[in-house]
């Protein structure tokens, strides 16, 4: 994956994705904490980012948010993804303010550290959480309710896991009036 951190703040017109990532069996070895995200949520998801693309961008510049165990944290960056390995939700209903404020969120909190304690027991209630550190669905979830994309959902976002996160998000995207989730290759991201 190529990394650049320049990220000024997004000025054109923009959709907004939640890329859900699904590790080979080669990257489940080389980064055991992906094996046990997908061991302890059962499933094939272990993280997510928010990922802005603006109009007609290609691949490489456009913005990824999240929280990183990689990067140790809090992060925008630009990616280019391998196809096979992520899986994208369009949030139709973005606006170009709330991708800004998207944005500002994330950048107010770059560099914070990673929520281990958080992560590892998030299934388990959270109770190990951090204040100032974000793990990456959490991070995703507060930003998304912050800016007024995400209503408030019962459960804390310290307590849902990638897994849970597209779950939830299909859920709610079905219930919403004229609102449909679908998932999405790369080749079809932006398109």
């Amino acid at each position: 994956m190529a990394r650049v951190t320049i990220h000024p703040k997004p000025k054109a017109a923009c959709n907004v994705y939640l890329a859900f990532y699904k590790p080979s069996f080669r990257a489940l070895i080389k980064h055991p904490f992906d094996l046990a995200i997908c061991l302890f949520t059962w499933s094939r998801l272990s993280h997510v980012e928010i990922v802005i693309a603006y109009d007609h961008q290609t691949w490489g510049l456009r913005r990824w948010y999240s929280s990183s165990p990689r990067d140790g944290g809090m992060r925008i960056r630009q990616i280019a993804p391998r196809p096979e390995h992520w899986v994208f939700v369009h949030i139709p209903w973005v606006s170009q303010e709330q991708a800004e404020e998207l944005h500002d969120w994330f950048d107010r909190k770059r560099g914070r550290r990673y929520d281990w304690p958080g992560a590892l027991t998030c299934l388990l209630g959270g109770f190990l959480n951090y204040k100032r550190r974000w793990f990456c669905s959490e991070a995703v979830v507060d930003s998304l309710q912050d800016s007024d994309v995400l209503p408030s959902l019962a459960r804390p976002s310290k307590r849902i896991s990638p897994a849970r996160l597209f779950s939830l998000l299909t859920i709610w995207c079905n219930t919403k009036g004229g609102c449909t989730t679908r998932t999405m290759n790369v080749d079809e991201v932006g398109a």
